[in-house]
């Protein structure tokens, strides 16, 4: 039976497809679709040059030619299904194009080659560049510099332009920063990253992650469990334990990896991949590849920017800016506080409020009650009766970045190197027909009779 030069190279490229399925993995990636081994034959076993079309039957020990009859019956051809077969010849997957026969089992066709690859790996990238989905219509990828120093560790994200823990907060921010409690952060298709909710955890309608078999948003006694292949407040009967309530592990044993792909999620409203129960790893058909990456949107653009905020704002994780010490993101009781300092970039989190109608006051250990937090992030003692405020007299209570109240000084005042606050434009602690003034932060005390009006500052 001869074969066009076209059916040729649609034999070549499904052939090397399937020895990429069964055991090509990229050398730096860890992150790669993972499919059941099980009887399962490598091509390059024997003498034979898949390459070029051939395979080797195990039988009688020789190589034939994949889509001839080779050592089949007549009417039969020598076709791959995990294994060296042979099929009928009007069963020929002829049909489809060499896209769809990638798309088929979640990989993307690369059309310099010929050959499928896992996005989000090196595939036929130069070194330090990886495959990334760059048109969903068509499942279409590109070579682009890898984000991240460490893909397994760190996701990109692009509303901040950072690489953010994947999976801790040991510094700077993490999951919890940007997804909530019990989350992770995984890839998506686009190089970018993806909230997803941890091992054993399950998401409500609103998106938050609750483990199985807690209470989580149950009530009533209740828990978070499975029920008839659903996620679900379940009744808490005594019987019930609650490893019986978490979904087996990968039978082939085979570790996750921090792609979307492999944790079979799909994107759901709240723009978060949402995990599906008893959901196979392999797509089945390149209709279903293409509808789960046209669930995914890209956030970022091309050239990545982080906001400008002015004033004393500063950018959060949303893209957004924000004041310290203000709710800003945050739920109700919760603000924006500074949380420390890493590379020289300060790291802002959301941290609960020590005191619910206060001043958290760190050198008693207690809130400072009654005061009204102003605009300006100043209090006003002058009309609460019988307050004495621990400032001195030119001081009043400020919030830090931290959130703590300290003791800063007036409107028109600054401090002076004694460690005292003096009003600018008075004598304070100046001589005699001298003025106290300040300049780019430096105090001085200059001649009041050759004060010059708009000096003072």
């Amino acid at each position: 039976m001869g074969r066009t030069v076209k059916e040729m190279k649609t034999l070549t490229a499904l052939l090397t497809w399937q020895a990429i399925l069964v055991h090509a993995r990229p050398q730096k990636q860890s992150a790669k679709i993972i499919f059941s081994n099980d009887d399962v034959q490598p091509l390059g076993h024997g003498d034979c040059d898949h390459e070029k079309g051939m395979l080797y039957w195990l039988e009688d020990g020789q190589c034939y030619d994949i889509g001839e009859r080779g050592p089949c019956n007549f009417g039969e051809v020598l076709w791959f299904l995990k294994t060296p077969t042979c099929i009928p010849q009007n069963e020929v997957p002829n049909t489809k194009t060499t896209n769809e026969l990638c798309n088929d089992d979640g990989l993307i066709y690369w059309p310099e080659n010929g050959l499928c690859y896992s996005l989000l790996t090196q595939g036929p990238c130069p070194e330090g560049y990886w495959l990334e989905l760059a048109n969903s219509t068509s499942a279409e990828a590109q070579c682009v510099p890898q984000p991240c120093e460490d893909v397994e560790l760190e996701v990109f994200w692009p509303e901040s332009c950072k690489c953010i823990s994947a999976n801790s907060t040991n510094q700077g921010y993490g999951p919890d920063d940007v997804c909530g409690p019990g989350s992770e952060l995984v890839w998506s298709p686009y190089g970018e990253g993806v909230c997803i909710c941890k091992d054993n955890y399950y998401s409500d309608e609103e998106g938050n992650c609750f483990e199985i078999g807690s209470v989580g948003p149950c009530k009533d006694g209740r828990i978070w469990g499975i029920a008839n292949g659903t996620i679900a407040c379940i009744d808490n009967y005594n019987e019930i334990r609650v490893f019986d309530l978490i979904p087996a592990n990968n039978p082939n044993g085979i570790p996750k990896s921090r792609t979307t792909q492999t944790q079979r999620c799909h994107v759901d409203e709240n723009g978060k991949c949402r995990k599906t129960l008893n959901l196979r790893n392999r797509f089945g058909d390149s209709e279903n590849f293409t509808s789960w990456i046209a669930g995914f949107e890209r956030r970022g653009s091309e050239e990545c920017k982080t906001p400008v905020c002015d004033g004393d704002m500063l950018p959060w994780l949303d893209g957004r800016c924000y004041q310290l010490a203000s709710t800003g993101p945050c739920q109700d009781g919760s603000w924006l506080v500074l949380d420390s300092v890493v590379d020289g970039e300060p790291v802002l989190k959301c941290k609960s409020k020590k005191c619910s109608d206060g001043i958290w006051w760190p050198k008693t250990c207690s809130c400072i009650k009654n005061p009204v937090l102003l605009k300006a992030q100043s209090l006003d003692f002058t009309n609460i009766p019988n307050f004495v405020s621990p400032c001195d007299a030119n001081e009043q209570i400020l919030l830090n970045p931290y959130g703590d109240g300290i003791c800063g000084c007036k409107d028109n005042h600054d401090r002076d190197t004694d460690g005292k606050c003096y009003e600018i434009g008075k004598q304070g602690p100046c001589d005699e027909n001298e003025v106290f003034n300040s300049e780019d932060g430096v105090t001085s005390c200059i001649d009041a009779a050759n004060l010059l009006t708009g000096s003072l500052i």
